[in-house]
């Protein structure tokens, strides 16, 4: 069992089950709560050979704006 410290920013997230596509089994997930003003950019990344997370940060930019 994976446990959530009370110091991550998830740890008053809500809960859901959800089912894995490829078994069915069902697996617990944790949201964090955005705040309405909040904007978060999604990026679509095929991972490749040699990609690692330091380069996708490098790639992407790391997040903190």
């Amino acid at each position: 069992m994976t446990m959530i410290e009370n110091v991550s920013r998830y740890y008053d997230g809500p809960l859901t089950q959800v089912p894995q596509k490829s078994t069915g089994v069902y697996t617990i997930g944790v949201f964090r709560k955005w705040p309405a003003s909040k904007t978060v950019k999604y990026i679509e990344h095929t991972w490749e050979d040699g990609d690692s997370l330091g380069a996708l940060s490098a790639l992407y930019g790391d997040g903190s704006k």
